[in-house]
């Protein structure tokens, strides 16, 4: 019995644990970061940064919506938790540059947004959306297209 015991430990011994570090990245961020699920496309940072600002904009006026007491007191704890998200993600999303029209639609819908809520860096990102049209209409091999609506 002692010699089997023995011959379990040094056949462990003989296989050394090896780490996957290719796997070990992914496998190490938290489930719920930013980037651990995103669907694969090109502007998908940008993409998710501009649906969970909409998601703290229009969630803050559905807790209003939904608060049934007279000084909205619910519904007040909940609006500052989500606007601060907002602005967060606003900031970002004005760093970030397109690669896709999804990109700049995506973000074109967030600058609408923030001019609608009057967020404090609403200026910061309709500046960035302006030089990401410029970059596009730049790159584009015909500008003279008619686009139909």
């Amino acid at each position: 019995m002692l010699d089997f015991a023995e011959d379990t430990v040094s056949e462990r011994a003989s296989k050394p644990n090896v780490v996957d570090f290719t796997t070990a990245a992914t496998a190490s961020r938290a489930p719920g970061s930013r980037r651990a699920h995103l669907p694969d496309h090109p502007d998908a940072e940008l993409i998710q940064a501009c649906v969970e600002f909409g998601i703290a904009v229009r969630g803050a006026s559905g807790g209003f919506e939904a608060d049934p007491t007279g000084d909205n007191e619910f519904a007040q704890r909940m609006d500052t938790a989500l606007l601060k998200r907002a602005r967060k993600q606003q900031k970002l999303i004005a760093t970030l540059r397109p690669t896709t029209l999804d990109g700049l639609r995506a973000k074109a819908t967030v600058a609408n947004m923030a001019r609608t809520f009057d967020l404090d860096q609403s200026s910061a990102l309709l500046s960035s959306l302006c030089t990401d049209v410029t970059q596009v209409h730049r790159s584009s091999k015909n500008t003279a297209a008619v686009v139909l609506t």
